[in-house]
Formats: C-alpha cells, sequence, structure tokens
C-alpha cells in the first residue's frame, strides 16, 4: 500500500496497520451515500474506526482521501483500459470504431462482474462522482481519468482519419455520459432501475452513435455540450 503521494504507507504512532485502508473505504462509502458534503473527515474517521489525527497524517483532507480512493479503486480499471486499446491500435493501422469503443467499455463490466458483492456502493458512486456539482470533485475525477480518456481520443483518432478533433472529443464525452448512465443503473426519471444491457449490443450503439457524429458535419455546432465527462 502506498500513500497519496506514491510513498510506501506506514501506521502512525498507536495505529493499527490497515488503518488507511479503512480510512478509503470509508471514504469511497460515504461519498457515495452523500457526496462530498456529507463526507467531513469526521464522519469518515467514525465510519473508519479511527481518529481526526489519523486521518490528518495519511491524507490532510478530505478532497485527499476521495482522490487516494478514487485512485485505489480506478487504478485496475485503468490498466486493463490502457491494455486493451494498446492491443488495439497495435493489431490494426486503423482500427474499427467498435474495437476502440470495446476497449474502452467492456472493462467496466470485467471489474464491476468482479466485484459483484459492491453492486449498489458501485452504482452510487458512478453516480455521484459524475454528478456532484463541486468543482474539486470534477478536477479529481479529470486527474484520475483523462489520461486514458487521451488515449481513447487518439485511438478514435485512429479510427476515424479526417473526422475533427472536436468530433472527436464529443463521441469520448458522450461515451462516458451514456456509460455512467448504465453504469448506476438508474433511470433519467428516478424510477425502477434499468436493465443491464448486453455488453456486445452496448459497445455497438455506442460505436454508431459516434460514428453519427463522425458522418454529421455539423455535429459538433449542433450538439449540447456533453459536460466534462473525464
Amino acid at each position: 500500500m502506498t500513500d497519496s503521494a506514491g510513498a510506501p504507507a506506514s501506521a502512525g504512532p498507536g495505529e493499527h496497520p490497515d488503518t488507511k485502508e479503512r480510512l478509503l473505504e470509508a471514504t469511497l462509502r460515504l461519498f457515495a451515500e452523500g457526496g462530498l458534503q456529507g463526507t467531513s473527515m469526521r464522519a469518515v474517521t467514525q465510519a473508519a474506526g479511527t481518529s481526526v489525527s489519523a486521518a490528518n497524517y495519511h491524507f490532510g483532507s478530505k478532497e485527499a482521501m476521495l482522490r487516494a480512493a478514487l485512485r485505489l479503486r480506478a487504478e485496475p480499471l485503468n490498466q486493463l483500459r490502457i491494455d486493451a486499446l494498446e492491443e488495439v491500435v497495435a493489431g490494426a493501422p486503423r482500427p474499427s470504431v467498435e474495437a476502440v469503443v470495446g476497449a474502452f467499455l467492456r472493462p467496466v463490466f470485467e471489474v464491476r462482474a468482479a466485484s459483484a458483492g459492491q453492486g449498489e456502493l458501485g452504482r452510487n458512486f458512478a453516480a455521484r462522482l459524475y454528478m456532484e456539482p463541486e468543482a474539486s470533485v470534477s478536477q479529481i475525477r479529470h486527474e484520475v481519468f483523462e489520461p486514458v480518456n487521451e488515449c481513447f481520443r487518439a485511438a478514435l483518432a485512429r479510427a476515424l482519419p479526417g473526422v475533427g478533433s472536436d468530433t472527436v472529443a464529443l463521441g469520448q464525452r458522450l461515451s462516458v455520459a451514456v456509460l455512467v448512465h448504465v453504469v448506476s443503473n438508474t433511470s433519467a426519471s428516478g424510477g425502477d432501475d434499468l436493465p443491464q444491457p448486453p455488453v456486445d449490443a452496448f459497445i455497438a450503439f455506442v460505436a454508431a452513435g459516434i460514428r453519427a457524429l463522425a458522418e454529421d458535419p455539423d455535429a459538433t455546432e449542433s450538439a449540447p455540450a456533453a459536460g466534462d465527462a473525464s
């Protein structure tokens, strides 16, 4: 385990060696339940069964705790995506849109399947992460996911030669927006949970949408802003 700066983690004086892990788990759970405002240092430490001084020792702020917790949760997904995208790009000078989209989306469902016992936590966390109005949350999300999003945009550009960077970026943002909607598993009206779509069908749907954008010369001018989906 490492600290938020990447150095080996160490317990503070008199601490249990798993204090940091418990703090990160509590941060994930409380953020998923109540957003950043509901994730005070005191609430996290109470949920983790430790002290505010321990949280300050390891992280210094609730934003730093959220950043470390998100990095820990996102690391396996980010690596799977990078590996899959590299394989797709290495396999063809011009990969298909479906192959690129699949490399970006399929690992999400693989990670979800591997952590099926945390389904509700994962859904709530995804929804909070992208709907939270706090600018600091947007910044943390951007820091953690933007390097992978850049790789995805580069691979899409190879799959769609001649298509402008604005259109590629819009396709990427909309892909993430649809993915978050599916992963959070709630209807737009707040009603019953949506059924989980077959992964291959979902990939085909997203790829078709990106291709439609690429074929519409006015797409980036006429489409509403997709927001920061990094």
